[in-house]
């Protein structure tokens, strides 16, 4: 994207009214930004949009703009003007560019970038959710995930926002309704997605029954294992099973079970060697094919050159 760099009045730019994030002040990384300002000016330039009126908008830069603002309402002496990438695009770029770089510099929190997602949405109504998503640079689940964290109890925002509940888990968490959240607050900072995962589907699948006046599962919901936890269990049986003379018959079972879902048992391993066999063929053939296309066309061109030199020799 083509820029300029500009020294601008601070008077002539504008924050955004769908800004992303508030500036900070309260916040020490923006004390020690103030700080920073007061002492040596902005250093990184501010990214704004000409409005083509002599006006500006900031796209990037909220805390060091806000700063700057700061240090020359306190002293009469500092600059009065700004450094500035200068970019002319439409709004819904603008809105675009102002979430990617928020997202992609000091990283906003998942709450705030949610809201501020929906934001964006609200001030263009005819934005959806898929040219978002392409703006963005993210898949639209990804995006609709992100937007889910509203739901969730402000309490419970302030929890994923500080860190304390993984991301993954609040998208879960936000699939319920806010007085049943609760209920699931320490699972949801102490389990590991997989696990969490379980619980939510576990709930969801009882609240269904519920409704439709069937009786809860009796149980956990069945969980395809996944293939590394299958591979070490076969790895160690079949260790341990090597070293006896006389293995059980159960762990005998279970070795033929688990070589069957890797697809290790004789019959899969056969299936393999058959297809892998077939393969080489065919590959070989084929080889030979080309082989001797390209010799019957030698030979052809060869022939055909000859008739020519023959018919000019006689």
């Amino acid at each position: 994207m083509e820029s300029t760099l500009k020294r601008i009045p601070l008077g002539q730019i504008k924050v955004n009214e769908v800004a992303l994030r508030p500036a900070k002040i309260k916040d020490k990384a923006f004390q020690d930004l103030l700080l920073s300002v007061e002492a040596q000016g902005v250093i990184k330039p501010i990214l704004v949009n000409d409005n083509g009126d002599g006006s500006y908008t900031l796209i990037d830069g909220l805390q060091r703009f806000t700063a700057a603002k700061m240090v020359r309402e306190k002293n009469a002496n500092a600059p009065v003007e700004i450094d500035a990438k200068v970019v002319k695009v439409n709004s819904e770029k603008e809105l675009g560019l102002q979430i990617i770089l928020n997202n992609n510099t000091i990283k906003t929190r998942p709450v705030e970038f949610a809201d501020g997602i929906m934001r964006v949405l609200a001030h263009n109504p005819q934005l959806n959710q898929a040219d978002l998503a392409t703006q963005l640079g993210m898949s639209q689940p990804t995006l609709s995930n992100m937007l889910k964290l509203s739901k969730l109890a402000a309490p419970i925002q302030e929890l994923v926002n500080d860190g304390s509940i993984r991301v993954t888990n609040a998208y879960l968490l936000a699939r319920l309704d806010q007085d049943v959240q609760e209920q699931f607050l320490e699972a949801a900072q102490t389990d590991s997605p997989e696990v969490f995962t379980t619980k939510i589907k576990e709930f969801e699948k009882a609240e269904r029954a519920k409704k439709a006046n069937l009786p809860a599962p009796d149980g956990p919901s069945p969980v395809l294992r996944k293939r590394p936890e299958i591979q070490a269990s076969y790895e160690t049986l079949k260790a341990t099973t090597s070293n006896q003379s006389n293995p059980s018959r159960e762990d005998l079972i279970k070795l033929e079970t688990l070589a069957w879902c890797l697809k290790l048992d004789p019959s899969s391993v056969q299936e393999w060697k058959d297809a892998k066999e077939k393969s080489e063929k065919e590959k070989a053939e084929k080889t030979l094919k080309a082989q001797q296309d390209r010799e019957a066309d030698a030979k052809k061109k060869s022939d055909e050159a000859r008739a020519k030199l023959a018919a000019i020799n006689s």
